[in-house]
């Protein structure tokens, strides 16, 4: 017995040691025939562009069944990639094609074709690089955004919703409660009150001349103030979720004269200057000019002292791909930059760690510091390379067609410093002739391009509507360059705050608010017919008053000539007469004689 249990285990350790040499030369050959088809592959992967070497792919495809059955499992695949267009299908392949695997989400239904063609090309389709941030899922009473989607809650359609509470509200400082030397300016409006809801006045508006007479005799006077750019107490800059805001101080009192802010005298019973709250720069425009709808709108809000109304300039930007550098917008844009910055390196210091409360650098309260820290944010900018990556080089590449690399875009979109940028003459334009660090906001040439405008009454565009706004529409656009432009775009809709929170409510790259009705209101539209440049009239006046004057000196020199020829006249004239009546005196005796009795 032991015998033949020997001899059966024997013979199963050889029938297993056999059955194992088979498997492994199985294996084996498998991946023999595995390798050497990756190696063809590989080869052929270097000359296959067309569909010729495509089909010869197929030929050389394996005809072993069970590595067919291997390639079709799918548990490995292989593409080859072509950068030229393809000539024509092949005619096939002996094996079939896998399948893609299936997406996670439905495909989009097809495109109904027109039942004739077109006579012109179809437009191109809409892209917004920028994406949407998503809608908190619980938000504040005050939130608002610009989403017109179905799925909206605070989308334009829904601003009526909208809420504020004493001071949250933006124009909360003018009302009875408020503060500051402009308490109660604003007395006539419940500034409290959401108007967004209200039909009549609100804004914006598709801008045109209805037949309404204009009633300025005169253009906007603006006054540039005292203020410097650079001033932390008296100008504030801000990158708010829907616009870039330049904010001024008030003045001291109502009266005072000195230090005063931007300001300007307003035509047609306004008396007096008003002045600049604050600048809101947003893209694209909100108003549109009879249909056509601007790049950006630069709106300037004011407030007059006595009228209870808040006069507000707007005008509006545009660009082209030749428009040269608007050096005087761009001083504006580099502290707008700063700020950018400033926000994104605190961001980033505090999740240096895996405490992201902490900020390596303390608190830093002083001046000094905060100066260090908007030195160390503009040094920040040379170096934010997946910034550009992502951002510019994109942007740039989509809407440019320029393949920079990523120090050419930090160059052209990061080194926004004044003293970094070279002057080419014609190529920019728009240099300030003010005193260092000044910043004229009405600045002529650079800001400002006309005396003309449109007016009508409206309200703010955005929450809570307020409807005391007194509009003047310029006529004609100022021009910044297209990578400007990009930079406004880039700033608002990619600025994350010092909490590392992305705040843009934008929506399809837009932050204006949809065109409202105009209703039973009446636009006037101011031109040169109606009244000239200041500049223009007071050479008008020069003019007529150095004529004046010259006729007033022709006078006075005619007249010492007459009075001094009189009595040379005179003394002439007196003996000429007595001659002549002296001969005549003895012509008349004889005739007295012979007639007297």
């Amino acid at each position: 017995m032991r015998q033949l249990r020997t001899s059966r285990t024997s013979a199963g350790r050889s029938s297993r040691r056999g059955s194992g040499m088979t498997s492994f030369a199985a294996i084996l050959s498998v991946v023999s025939t595995l390798s050497v088809s990756i190696l063809t592959m590989m080869v052929i992967q270097g000359e296959a562009r067309n569909w010729e070497n495509l089909e010869l792919i197929h030929e050389t495809m394996p005809s072993d069944p069970e590595m067919i059955a291997f390639i079709e499992s799918g548990a490995f695949e292989f593409t080859v990639a072509s950068t030229e267009p393809s000539a024509a299908p092949f005619s096939g392949s002996r094996y079939p094609t896998l399948s893609p695997q299936p997406t996670q989400t439905p495909s989009s239904n097809p495109t109904v074709s027109t039942e004739l063609p077109t006579k012109e090309p179809t437009s191109s389709p809409t892209i917004y690089p920028y994406s949407e941030n998503p809608q908190p899922l619980d938000f504040p009473p005050t939130y608002f955004d610009y989403n017109r989607g179905a799925s909206a809650r605070r989308g334009p359609n829904n601003w009526h919703k909208v809420s504020f509470q004493g001071d949250q509200n933006p124009w909360y400082e003018f009302s009875p409660n408020g503060w500051g030397p402009y308490k109660g300016l604003l007395a006539g409006y419940n500034v409290g009150r959401n108007y967004c809801g209200t039909d009549g006045q609100q804004s914006p508006i598709n801008v045109y001349d209805t037949g309404r007479r204009c009633g300025p005799d005169h253009q906007i006077r603006p006054r540039p103030g005292d203020f410097k750019i650079e001033e932390r107490g008296n100008i504030t800059k801000m990158i708010l979720p829907n616009k870039l805001r330049l904010q001024y101080a008030r003045r001291p009192c109502v009266g005072c004269a000195e230090p005063d802010p931007p300001h300007a005298d307003f035509p047609d019973g306004w008396g007096g200057g008003s002045d600049l709250l604050h600048i809101d720069i947003k893209v694209p425009s909100e108003h549109t000019l009879e249909g056509k709808r601007f790049p950006g709108e630069y709106q300037m809000f004011h407030l007059h002292p006595y009228r209870n109304r808040s006069p507000a300039i707007s005008v509006f930007f545009d660009y082209d791909d030749d428009t040269p550098t608007n050096l005087h917008f761009q001083m504006l844009l580099d502290h707008f930059w700063m700020i950018f910055n400033k926000d994104l390196t605190m961001c980033r210091n505090k999740n240096v760690d895996n405490d992201p409360g902490r900020n390596l650098r303390g608190d830093r309260n002083t001046d000094e510091e905060e100066q260090e820290d908007l030195h160390q944010a503009m040094a920040d900018k040379r170096n934010l390379k997946k910034q550009v990556e992502n951002g510019l080089t994109w942007l740039l590449s989509k809407f440019q067609g320029i393949n920079k690399s990523i120090e050419g875009v930090q160059k052209d979109a990061y080194e926004v410093s004044t003293a970094n940028r070279v002057l080419q003459g014609p190529k920019q334009v728009g240099i300030s002739s003010s005193t260092p660090g000044s910043w004229d906001p009405y600045q002529w040439g650079s800001i400002i391009n006309t005396f003309h405008f449109y007016g009508y009454k409206g309200s703010t565009t955005e929450p809570p509507c307020g409807d005391f706004v007194h509009w003047f529409i310029q006529d004609t656009p100022f021009y910044i360059s297209k990578l400007q432009f990009q930079e406004i775009q880039y700033l608002i809709f990619n600025y994350q705050n010092e909490d590392c929170n992305m705040t843009s409510v934008h929506f399809d790259d837009s932050v204006a608010r949809p065109i409202q009705d105009l209703y039973y209101r009446k636009v006037f539209r101011c031109t040169r017919d109606d009244f000239v440049s200041d500049v223009e009239f007071e050479a008008r006046q020069a003019a007529k008053m150095a004529a004046e004057a010259a006729a007033a000196a022709a006078a006075a020199t005619e007249a010492p000539v007459a009075a001094a020829a009189a009595p040379v006249a005179a003394a002439t004239a007196a003996p000429v007469a007595a001659a002549a009546a002296a001969a005549a005196v003895p012509a008349e005796a004889p005739v007295a004689a012979a007639t007297s009795p």
